[in-house]
């Protein structure tokens, strides 16, 4: 059977150099050129036409399935030598005794008929026969002399029967075997000629033919190793000396070198029917092996040695960059489709037919694998070098996302956590064939994020920037879709591209589900909402999130202090305005307030700047909510997770619908003090939606109890000092954390400390002390000072809902994308400024105490109030036949603002109810109450207010009349 395999493995060889030589004597013609790439290239002068001769023998004469097969053929005469020689330990000592014991039968037994009948009859042919059995024969010498124990053996071989033999290990020498079939060949050569024919019959002649053709192998047997090398010789592949010289050219490109091109088409076969076989490649660099022996052991020419080393090193690096790339490319398409949606996803592959977005398995573990690989005699480690360049892509493809999330805005954080996890998936999966590096070294080196003691990486930086110069400033918030969209006026740049450009090739979402993804993604592009905000808070985490919350508090502060200078411009320039009566109707009181207020129209650039810190200062507090929310429900799903190690469970059968405590609380005695400390301080805390009566343990606790007792007196016995010291710090920073979730079930209340932030930001500002007015009688019964916050943001409120034009200089001013000027040249207030204006002047208005008074005296309310009433009187005309009140086009729009605007005031103020900073009280909290004491002497009119005054007079005149 080895000789057969040896056979079967040399006839593979042959067949394989056998049609080299046939593609060497019929080189391709320009059409099959052409088909396979080939270009003419009419600036080729002197010895680059010549090469071109040699492409047509060797680059252009192969097809893809040609190179295939012929990868497959080499591989499997490779991989039955590598068998081979694995076992050649093995097979030699059984060869050698095969050998032996067949030599040994032949002169001992199928020899002693011969050697019996010669010398009966004296024959001639005896001594010759005696030769034979000399040189071969195994005999045992006794103690004695050598020479009686050689006469006996000679006497004992003249039987019939030959004589016994030991089986030995050891085989014949190369020497024994060439004088054994020398001797034999010369008394019979197989054609009837020789010597002694007359003493040999024909059965001894058949015999002796027989042995002679059966030991031909013997002398190759004898040295299996080399035997096995020879017969998987590929070396003259590589050669083309012949074609160098013919050509005269110094040496040929690597793309002209058969084996490089067998290696290329293993890696880069993707386009192939069947799935390629990357183990293949090694198989296909041993062909350098061979023609590096050849070189050396029998041509002896250094130089073809150097040439193969040069091409060596040229091959084996772009190989090993392939491979990488292969490999990367392959697990990267795999972790983004089994990431997609897969309802998106059938839905695709069913209009296209077929699975476009399902990535089929590579066999990509072989090559990945392999530790030593023999390559010009150096043990090369695959595994490290594939891992290397594996982890240089990923830490480039982190790079190209963070790059991207750079320069967009804060609506690309969803699709930028979606390439993340894309990545962190290739990761995962490139793990369990590869050694790399951990994934947060690799994200937190291309991140920058070095620090540990302060969050300063650059997805971080990146939120920061965009949340207080972008989303504050250039957003329109919307408190009941709870979106951020584009305002269509930007009033900060950002120095950003416009478009961002998606990652290149295999990068972001990889090149089989990138447009499927990136579809997808549109749908999250251009405004920010709660999922973006969701997203923000897994990506920067809660050190992160609070990172971001003290960032918008320092900009907060620094708005303000920006906006101090307008605010008391604004309070300086204020006319005295009181509330028109009721009666007047809405057109008259419109007409009376636009008359004094107006005349602000003509600086925008101070309604501008005020509006706009009034935006930031909402938007901020928005996004703030949002994170709020976001953070409240990330911690309640963690709090679930964990609930069963805390031994926290549902109480299904109780009427109570929170949560009860099963687990059972029990203490372990015998426990050392030095052990102690692993479970302590981990017992319960008990809470309010905890139904239980007494602090109980969680399984956690116990579990890590009972194996911190139970391991004390096992130590000794099982010696795993050190794997128990290992273990118990990790269960007790697995408990520790599992018992943080425990600790923070309860809501998240960011509410309270931003505004007990912004209080002190007001504090530290100045703002209220230049704002506000002393609380007392006269502030409550006038209605016409100006020199309180409420009226000041009454004002502006007011500004913010009338309509008008030019708001900005057609020069000056910067569109969104999209938005024609020519089209649209006016752009209303709350359309520009959203909601954040509302939410910022409602926070200082509850920081600053005036909710009351400017719900009694803002102006837009008292419009509403008026429409109201006109609403009543309308009615009642209608009932009496009387004609309706005349309307304004101009009223009914700032009165449909103004009340959009109220609608949003009462919405803020319900949420600021719920975290009222320093004057949260008890639940039996009452509002704060004035009394007003008549004076002393009422005659003296004089020392009232003159709104009292006139108020007082006109009750007496009308009581007169």
């Amino acid at each position: 059977q080895i000789q057969r395999g040896l056979h079967l493995m040399k006839s593979w060889t042959c067949y394989i150099l056998e049609m080299s030589a046939w593609k060497f004597q019929h080189p391709a013609d320009d059409a099959t050129m052409k088909k396979r790439g080939w270009e003419p290239n009419t600036e080729l002068t002197g010895n680059q036409q010549q090469a071109v001769f040699f492409e047509k023998v060797v680059r252009y004469n192969y097809s893809k399935e040609e190179l295939s097969v012929l990868v497959d053929c080499i591989s499997m005469i490779k991989s039955l030598a590598f068998l081979l020689k694995e076992k050649e330990h093995k097979l030699a000592p059984i060869l050698r005794v095969y050998m032996q014991t067949y030599i040994q039968n032949f002169v001992n037994s199928d020899l002693a008929p011969l050697v019996k009948k010669s010398d009966s009859k004296g024959r001639p042919i005896l001594s010759f026969l005696h030769n034979i059995q000399g040189l071969v024969e195994d005999y045992v010498v006794s103690s004695g002399s050598s020479s009686k124990s050689f006469k006996k053996a000679m006497k004992e071989s003249k039987n019939a029967d030959g004589r016994k033999f030991t089986t030995r290990l050891v085989g014949p020498g190369s020497t024994q075997l060439h004088l054994l079939r020398v001797m034999l060949r010369s008394m019979n050569d197989g054609a009837g000629r020789g010597h002694y024919l007359k003493d040999i019959d024909k059965s001894t002649m058949k015999l002796l033919s027989a042995f002679h053709e059966h030991t031909y192998f013997f002398p190759h047997l004898t040295v299996l190793g080399s035997t096995i090398g020879a017969c998987s010789n590929l070396g003259d592949l590589w050669y083309r000396e012949l074609y160098i010289q013919m050509t005269n050219c110094t040496q040929f490109p690597i793309e002209m070198s058969l084996p490089f091109l067998l290696s290329e088409s293993v890696v880069s076969s993707t386009e192939n029917i069947r799935v390629p076989v990357l183990e293949n490649v090694v198989s296909a660099l041993d062909v350098y092996n061979d023609a590096a022996t050849y070189a050396i052991q029998v041509l002896q020419l250094q130089h073809l040695y150097d040439e193969i080393e040069a091409e060596v090193n040229l091959v084996f690096d772009q190989m090993m960059f392939l491979i990488g790339e292969q490999m990367y490319d392959h697990f990267k398409n795999a972790a983004s489709s089994s990431l997609l949606n897969g309802t998106y996803k059938d839905a695709i592959e069913k209009v296209k037919g077929y699975k476009q977005l399902t990535v089929q398995e590579k066999r990509f573990a072989p090559p990945a694998t392999q530790r030593h690989v023999l390559l010009l005699g150096r043990s090369i480690d695959l595994n490290y070098l594939i891992s290397t360049h594996v982890n240089h892509k990923l830490a480039k493809d982190i790079e190209a996302i963070l790059k991207r999330f750079e320069s967009g805005d804060l609506s690309v954080v969803i699709e930028t956590e979606k390439m993340l996890e894309v990545v962190k998936m290739t990761h995962h999966r490139l793990s369990k064939v590869l050694e790399l590096d951990s994934y947060d070294i690799i994200f937190n080196s291309s991140n920058a994020d070095v620090n540990a003691k302060h969050m300063s990486g650059r997805l971080l930086r990146h939120l920061k920037t965009t949340i207080l110069e972008d989303l504050a400033g250039n957003y329109s918030y919307n408190v009941y879709t709870q979106r951020f969209v584009h305002s269509p006026i930007i009033f900060k740049q950002t120095g950003r591209e416009k478009d961002p450009k998606p990652p290149p090739g295999i990068f972001g979402f990889g090149t089989v589900c990138g447009r499927a993804w990136d579809f997808l993604q549109r749908l999250s592009r251009g405004f920010v909402g709660r999922a973006h905000i969701d997203a923000l808070v897994r990506l920067a985490g809660e050190a992160g999130v609070v990172a971001i919350i003290e960032s918008c508090m320092t900009h907060i502060e620094e708005k303000m202090r920006d906006m101090m200078p307008y605010l008391k411009q604004l309070k300086e320039g204020l006319p005295p305005i009181t509330l028109p009566k009721v009666v007047y109707g809405t057109v008259a009181c419109f007409g009376a307030f636009e008359t004094r207020l107006k005349q602000y129209f003509s600086y925008m650039d101070f309604l501008d700047e005020s509006f706009q810190g009034f935006r930031e200062m909402g938007n901020i507090v928005g996004l703030v909510t949002l994170l709020e929310a976001s953070l409240a429900t990330q911690q309640a799903n963690n709090y679930v997770n964990a609930a069963s190690f805390l031994g926290v469970k549902c109480n299904v059968k109780s009427e109570y619908s929170g949560f009860v405590d099963s687990a059972r609380g029990r203490t372990q005695s015998g426990v050392g003090e030095d052990r102690r400390i692993v479970v302590k301080g981990i017992q319960m805390p008990r809470k309010e939606n905890f139904v239980c009566s007494e602090p109980r343990l969680s399984p956690l606790h116990n579990c890590m109890e009972n194996f911190v007792t139970e391991s004390a007196g096992a130590v000794e016995r099982i010696r795993a000092t050190k794997v128990r010291d290992d273990i118990v710090p990790m269960l007790e920073k697995t408990h520790l954390s599992y018992e943080h979730l425990s600790f923070s079930q309860s809501e998240v209340k960011i509410g309270d400390g931003i505004l007990q932030r912004i209080e002190k930001a007001v504090d530290k500002v100045g703002i209220k002390e230049a704002l506000e007015f002393d609380s007392g009688v006269d502030s409550i019964v006038c209605n016409d000072r100006n020199d309180e916050f409420y009226r000041i943001f009454s004002v502006l409120n007011f500004l913010l809902c009338m309509e008008h034009k030019g708001r900005v200089d057609e020069d000056q001013m910067i569109l969104r994308d999209g938005i024609n000027l020519a089209d649209d040249t006016t752009f209303s207030d709350p359309h520009v400024f959203g909601h954040g204006f509302a939410i910022g002047g409602v926070v200082c208005l509850h920081l600053f105490k005036q909710s009351f008074k400017f719900k009694l005296l803002d102006l837009t309310y008292h419009m509403l109030n008026v429409e109201d009433a006109e609403k009543i009187r309308n009615v009642k005309n209608m009932v009496e036949g009387k004609a309706a009140l005349p309307k304004d086009p101009v009223v009914e729009k700032f009165l449909a603002e103004a009340r959009a605007q109220s609608e949003i005031h009462e919405y803020v103020w319900g949420l600021l109810e719920g975290c009222r900073g320093k004057e949260k009280k008890e639940d039996n909290e009452e509002r704060a109450t004035y009394t007003f004491f008549p004076p002393n002497d009422d005659r003296n009119i004089s020392a009232m207010p003159s709104n009292m005054r006139r108020l007082l007079h006109k009750n007496s005149s009308s009581i007169n009349e």
